[in-house]
C-alpha cells in the first residue's frame, strides 16, 4: 500500500503542476457579457472538481464568486456583467493532485484598449484590372485579429469589409478609379473586437490626358495628376508603354517642391510619342525616404492622324487645250482641317506656285503663259496639313510637245503617270486634222513618227496621250502645222476666161493645189489701164471694184488680168483678158 501511495503522488505531482491560463476577457458592452478564454490545466489524476471565477469590479471591492463549471477542458466562459466597470478576475481550480489547495490563475482586466492607429503603406491602381488595391504592414500590437476597411463617401466614413489579410484589392464599383475623391482609411480590430482608430485618408493618382487640338503641329499632349494624399511624395515619375516598341519608357520626374503648385495638380508634357501607335501612361508616386510607391490609374490613348493614310494628292492630266493655253487637272483631300494644296510650276529650275486650294475637290487651273509651240512645263500638286508641312505631294507631270524635223513628227513622253503613287500603261495615237475633224494615222507607244510620203501640203498634227490601262485619262500636245510640199503633178495654174457674177461661176479667180492663201496676188485693169481690182488670187474678183457691194457692178465685157505668184520657192506671173458676163 505505501508503495502505490508514493508512486500516485508523485505521478500527481507531475501532471499537475500549473493552473489555468487566463488569455483575455472581452466585455460585449450592449450586451454586458462577458467572456473569458482561458487555457485550463490536463488532469490526469482525476483530481479535478471544478473552475471558479472571481471577480471584482475595482480594487477596493470583495472578491465575488461569478461563476462555476465543472468541465475541465473549457475554453472559454461566460458572465453577465452588472455593470460596465473595469473588472478583474482570475479563476481557482479545484483541486490540485496533491489534493490539499486549489491553484489560483492569472489575474486578467477586462480588454477595453484599442490597438494603436496605423497607416496603410499606400493605396495603388492596378494596371490590369484597374481596380484600387490597398496594402499595409502588420502593425506592433500582438492582439490583432483584423481590419476594418472605410470608404468616405463625402459626409463620413462607411464600412466596405473586414479583412484579415494585409492587401485588399477593391472592386470598381467600391472605388471608381476614373473619377478623382477615392478615400481610403484603415484601422484593426483585436481578438475583443476593440476598434482602433481610423487612419488618415489616402488617395491614390488621378491621371487625366488631354491631346492638344494642333496636335500634329506640336506634338504634345499635356498629362495632369492629383497629389498623392497619404504621405509626403518624394517625386512624381511618368511612364509610357510604347505598343510599337512594346517597351516601358520612362519620361521624366517631376519634383513636387521644385513645382509652382507644391500640393498639386501636376503638368507633363509628352511630345516624344510615335503617330499611329497605342500608348499607356502611368504616374508612380515615390514616398519620401522609403522605397514605397504607388500607382496612378492608367491612361491609354491612340496618336492618329489623317496624314498617314495613303497619298490623296493628284494631278490627272496636263494637256494642251488652245494654242498658249494648257490645262492641269486634279484632286486632292483634306489632310487636317486648316490644310492647302498648292500648285505649282517649273520651267527651267526653280518651283513657283500657281494657285492655292483649300477646299477638297476636283479642279481645273489654266496656264496661258507656256508657249506651247517651243516650251515644256512641269507642274505637281503639294498638300501642306494644318502645320504648314508638306505630308503629300502629286506624281510630277509635264505638257507634251510636238516637233517635226525632215518628215519626222517627234514629242517628249508623257511624265506624270508612272511615280512611286500610280502606275499606268498608256500610249500615243498621232492625229491629223482634215477640215474640222481629228483623224487618226498611226497608235504607238514611242516617241517619234515617219509622216508617209503620199502626204503634201499644210497639214496640222496632234498628239494625243491615253491610258489604256486604270482610270481613263486623256493629254493632248500642242497642235503643229507642217507643210509637206506638192505633188509636182498638180502644180498647174488654172485661170478661166470668163465669169458671170450673177450666175454659176460669180468669181473670177485662179486655181492651182501647190500654191496657197497669202501665195498670189491678182489685178484687174480696164480697157484703158485702169486699176479696178488687187487682191488674193486664190479668193478671186466678183465683178465690184472693191470686191465688196459697196460699188457698182462693173459693166459686162472685156477685162485684162495679171497673177503674180510667189510660192514653194517658185515665182511665177500670167497676163491675159477675161470676159465678164451679163
Amino acid at each position: 500500500m505505501g508503495f502505490l501511495v508514493f508512486w500516485t503522488s508523485i505521478h500527481c505531482l507531475q501532471a499537475v503542476s500549473e493552473p489555468v491560463k487566463l488569455r483575455r476577457a472581452c466585455l460585449d458592452r450592449t450586451s454586458s457579457i462577458l467572456t473569458l478564454s482561458l487555457e485550463p490545466a490536463v488532469d490526469n489524476c482525476g483530481s479535478f472538481r471544478n473552475h471558479t471565477v472571481f471577480g471584482r469590479e475595482d480594487a477596493s471591492s470583495p472578491w465575488t464568486k461569478m461563476a462555476e463549471t465543472t468541465t475541465l477542458s473549457i475554453s472559454s466562459i461566460s458572465i453577465t456583467l452588472p455593470n460596465k466597470k473595469r473588472w478583474e478576475f482570475y479563476i481557482s481550480t479545484f483541486f490540485s493532485c496533491t489534493g490539499k489547495d486549489s491553484l489560483i490563475s492569472n489575474h486578467v482586466f477586462i480588454d477595453d484598449k484599442a490597438p494603436d492607429q496605423f497607416e496603410p503603406d499606400s493605396v495603388s491602381v492596378e494596371l490590369q484590372s484597374q481596380c484600387m488595391s490597398a496594402g499595409w504592414s502588420i502593425p506592433k500590437e500582438r492582439d490583432i485579429k483584423g481590419y476594418s476597411l472605410f470608404k468616405y463617401d463625402g459626409v463620413g466614413n462607411v464600412l466596405t469589409g473586414e479583412v484579415t489579410e494585409t492587401q485588399h484589392v477593391f472592386t470598381a464599383s467600391t472605388f471608381n478609379t476614373t473619377i478623382g475623391g477615392n478615400k481610403f482609411a484603415i484601422a484593426a480590430f483585436d481578438s475583443c473586437l476593440n476598434g482602433g482608430l481610423i487612419s488618415n485618408y489616402h488617395s491614390p493618382i488621378l491621371l487625366t490626358l488631354k491631346q492638344d487640338a494642333n496636335f500634329w503641329c506640336t506634338k504634345k499632349s499635356t498629362l495632369t495628376w492629383s497629389a498623392y494624399l497619404g504621405w509626403k511624395t518624394e517625386y512624381y515619375s511618368v511612364w509610357r508603354f510604347d505598343s510599337s516598341q512594346n517597351s516601358w519608357f520612362l519620361l521624366g520626374k517631376v519634383d513636387p517642391l521644385a513645382t509652382n503648385n507644391p500640393a498639386g495638380p501636376y503638368v507633363f508634357i509628352d511630345s516624344t510619342f510615335t503617330v499611329n501607335s497605342s500608348v499607356l501612361y502611368v504616374i508612380r508616386a515615390k514616398k519620401m525616404g522609403e522605397k514605397i510607391s504607388s500607382s496612378s490609374n492608367a491612361v491609354k490613348h491612340r496618336y492618329t492622324h489623317q496624314q498617314n493614310n495613303p497619298s490623296t494628292t493628284h494631278l490627272y492630266t496636263v494637256s494642251v487645250t488652245n494654242p498658249n493655253e494648257i490645262e492641269i487637272a486634279g484632286d486632292w483631300f483634306l489632310s487636317g482641317a486648316g490644310s492647302v494644296a498648292t500648285l505649282q510650276k517649273k520651267t527651267i529650275s526653280t518651283w513657283f506656285d500657281l494657285a492655292k486650294y483649300t477646299q477638297q475637290k476636283p479642279f481645273s487651273y489654266f496656264d496661258y503663259v507656256t508657249k506651247t509651240s517651243n516650251e515644256i512645263a512641269s507642274y505637281r500638286l503639294i498638300r501642306k496639313n494644318d502645320c504648314g508641312l508638306s505630308d503629300d505631294s502629286s506624281c510630277v507631270h509635264q505638257n507634251t510637245l510636238l516637233l517635226e524635223n525632215n518628215r519626222t513628227l517627234t514629242w517628249n513622253p508623257y511624265i506624270g503617270w508612272n511615280c512611286i503613287n500610280s502606275s499606268y500603261t498608256y500610249d500615243y495615237t498621232i492625229e491629223r486634222k482634215i477640215g474640222s475633224t481629228w483623224n487618226m494615222l498611226y497608235r504607238t507607244q514611242n516617241k517619234e513618227y515617219t509622216i508617209p510620203n503620199d502626204l503634201y501640203g499644210p497639214v496640222l498634227f496632234r498628239i494625243v496621250v491615253k491610258t489604256i490601262t486604270g482610270d481613263e485619262f486623256v493629254a493632248f500636245s500642242n497642235e503643229l502645222g507642217v507643210f509637206l510640199g506638192y505633188d509636182k503633178q498638180k502644180d498647174t495654174l488654172l485661170i478661166p476666161n470668163a465669169f458671170k457674177p450673177n450666175g454659176a461661176n460669180p468669181v473670177f479667180r485662179i486655181s492651182n493645189p501647190a500654191i496657197g492663201l497669202g501665195e498670189s496676188t491678182l489685178f484687174i485693169y480696164n480697157r484703158w489701164g485702169a486699176k479696178l481690182f488687187e487682191g488674193d488670187a486664190l479668193i478671186g474678183w466678183n465683178g465690184h471694184q472693191d470686191n465688196s457691194f459697196s460699188y457698182p457692178l462693173s459693166i459686162p465685157g472685156i477685162y485684162v488680168y495679171r497673177v503674180i505668184a510667189d510660192y514653194r520657192n517658185k515665182y511665177a506671173t500670167k497676163n491675159g483678158t477675161l470676159l465678164l458676163l451679163e
